[in-house]
């Protein structure tokens, strides 16, 4: 983002809107981007001169595509249901992603007569910066030092008598990774505690009668692997 020079990817990677529309399907579909973290990536991407249609496509079929979940609906659901599965999500993330720019084309000439412009000191946008510089601070220091060791929930319940399971999962990006792998934990039988960290990506399941291979199992139909 900070290299790059702006327009840099519309002057060089594409010629038309549609060519471009095209090029951020083919990024994103491959590739795995859950929602939270997709929208500052589509916000560097505005910057380097990539239309707001395409970033709306990239927005809608990033998250709802990658690897591993393609795999999985086609183990799941059969190769027929895959392909129906990816023809929806990039037709409607083009169409939409067409419409937007189509939009976006016509709106602004209109609003542009009733704007004004106003002189700037400079100082709001300093003042900006830093309140952002100290935000990013702020979350780097409580996600890799603010957080201190503690007992995990499955090591609170665990009295010597039940089964224990450590599991290492890959691939946790977001909270909403976390419950879905707490979910597909959950779902199996005999599991009465279980607690993720989502930055070692270790899972503790405590219970009785646990049955390790339907649990790692289950974890994987979510698109996860296993350390």
């Amino acid at each position: 983002a900070i290299f790059i020079p702006p327009d840099y990817i519309a002057e060089y990677f594409s010629s038309s809107p549609y060519v471009m529309l095209i090029m951020m399907l083919f990024v994103s579909l491959p590739v795995y981007v859950c929602a939270t973290a997709s929208i500052p990536i589509a916000v560097v991407l505005m910057a380097k001169g990539v239309s707001a249609g395409a970033v709306f496509v990239f927005l809608m079929a990033g998250p709802a595509t990658n690897v591993s979940s393609i795999v999985v609906v086609k183990n799941i659901l059969g190769q027929k249901t895959m392909y129906h599965y990816l023809f929806l999500i990039s037709s409607t993330a083009i169409v939409f992603g067409f419409i937007l720019d189509s939009f976006i084309t016509i709106v602004p000439p209109a609003l542009l007569s009733f704007s004004h412009v106003h002189a700037a000191d400079g100082y709001g946008s300093l003042f900006l910066t830093i309140l952002f510089l100290l935000i990013l601070i702020n979350a780097y220091v409580y996600k890799h030092k603010g957080e201190v060791p503690r007992a995990t929930d499955g090591d609170k319940d665990f009295d010597g008598s039940q089964d224990r399971l450590s599991i290492e999962v890959d691939g946790m990006t977001c909270s909403h990774c976390k419950e879905s792998v707490k979910s597909a934990v959950y779902s199996c039988g005999g599991v009465e505690s279980t607690s993720v960290d989502l930055l070692t990506g270790q899972v503790i399941v405590i219970g009785n009668g646990l049955d390790e291979n339907a649990i790692k199992d289950k974890i994987k139909s979510k698109g996860f692997t296993l350390k």
